[in-house]
């Protein structure tokens, strides 16, 4: 692709975004998420322990325990889940416009244009989680000494780069199973479903919390929760876990790169036919 190409991409996306107000709700969501997490969190954990909710009647743990689950699944699965969405819904409208029909007579091939929009949206998923993590973390940790919500520079780095890896694998999966807008919505929401293993996976003892790992963002989020465990200290046999956060971190980047790979051939192999 030449830089006259990219730029004309680049263009087209923006307008497609700016005309459309689902896409611009769901860009909305990205800051909404981002401030009720800051600002709404600490308070509500005050709120619990006041009433002797957590810990207390729902469990013994403190509010402020769940913290690392609230931004794995708020950050670190649904920044990149809704840029992912919002670059799906792009595709599927030029699906509509037969624009993808189109490029199959231009010198622009397919597998190229999918692999730059691949690109584009990690690097903006990249950018919206790292943010996101940086901006409410900080905030929570604050609410309690033992409240650890983010590791290392480095190791959260890498862990928001492999978080965004999911925005082009949720793209190319409407792309590749939906044929227009209505069907785009519908595989949207079972997509959403996929992010309640996060949640059940946080409750699930070792090794059954291996289970949900054939679901790619989840083995992010178990890093995330693995990498903070060595943080505080808290996570028993030191070589232990760092292999296991090495581990689920490779696992999920395989997983990713496989279904990016595997999605991007699907579509160009129909495409063809």
């Amino acid at each position: 692709m030449t830089a006259r190409s990219i730029l004309a991409f680049g263009l087209n996306d923006s307008r497609l975004i700016l005309r459309d107000s689902f896409l611009r709700m769901m860009a909305a969501m990205i800051v909404l998420i981002a401030l009720g997490l800051r600002f709404g969190l600490p308070p509500l954990t005050g709120y619990l322990e006041g009433l002797g909710l957590l810990p207390g009647a729902l469990g013994t743990e403190p509010a402020r325990h769940y913290f690392p689950l609230a931004l794995a699944y708020f950050s670190l699965f649904d920044g990149p889940l809704l840029v992912g969405f919002i670059f799906g819904f792009v595709v599927l409208d030029e699906k509509e416009d037969r624009t993808l029909d189109a490029m199959a007579v231009t010198p622009v091939a397919l597998v190229d244009y999918m692999l730059w929009r691949s690109l584009l949206s990690w690097a903006m998923s990249f950018g919206v989680t790292l943010a996101q993590m940086l901006f409410v973390g900080p905030a929570l940790e604050q609410t309690g000494t033992d409240a650890a919500a983010l590791p290392g520079v480095l190791p959260l780095i890498g862990l928001c780069a492999l978080a965004g890896l999911g925005a082009p694998l949720f793209m190319l999966f409407l792309a590749a199973t939906a044929s227009d807008k209505v069907q785009g919505f519908a595989m949207a929401k079972f997509i959403g479903l996929g992010g309640l293993l996060i949640l059940v996976g946080w409750f699930l003892p070792s090794p059954l919390d291996w289970l949900p790992g054939l679901f790619p963002p989840y083995l992010v989020a178990k890093a995330y929760w693995l990498s903070l465990s060595g943080a505080t200290g808290g996570g028993g046999d030191a070589g232990g876990l760092v292999l296991s956060v090495w581990l689920s971190a490779l696992a999920a980047l395989v997983l990713h790169l496989a279904g990016i790979g595997g999605l991007i051939a699907h579509l160009d192999r129909r495409q063809r036919t």
